[in-house]
């Protein structure tokens, strides 16, 4: 299992629809990619805490294969008005 995390500032006044634009039109389409077996985005309890963009793929090659496919980048497109920094990217194994 590969993870990806994002952590991801959002404008406030933007925040609401940032998180319906990647839960209705991001996440599905991240989830219908081969390999994808979870895609989140976690909405943090602390005031000015970043929200954590998350999908978990079956193997670090299937997230790559993504990535490397543009799709990555078009469905970041999506909520990318919403940032207010660009998001810091990092990737995980489970051993």
């Amino acid at each position: 299992m590969f993870i990806r995390i994002a952590e991801v500032s959002l404008v406030p006044a933007l925040a609401e629809e940032g998180r319906r634009i990647y839960a209705e039109q991001a996440a599905p389409r991240v989830h219908a990619v081969r390999g994808n077996v979870g895609c989140y985005m976690l909405e943090p309890l602390e005031d000015g805490a970043p929200h954590l963009a998350c999908t978990v793929w079956e193997s670090e090659a299937s997230a790559r294969a993504y990535e490397e496919s543009g799709a990555a980048k078009e469905i970041a497109a999506l909520v990318r008005h919403a940032f207010a920094s660009p998001p810091r990217l990092r990737s995980y194994r489970k051993p």
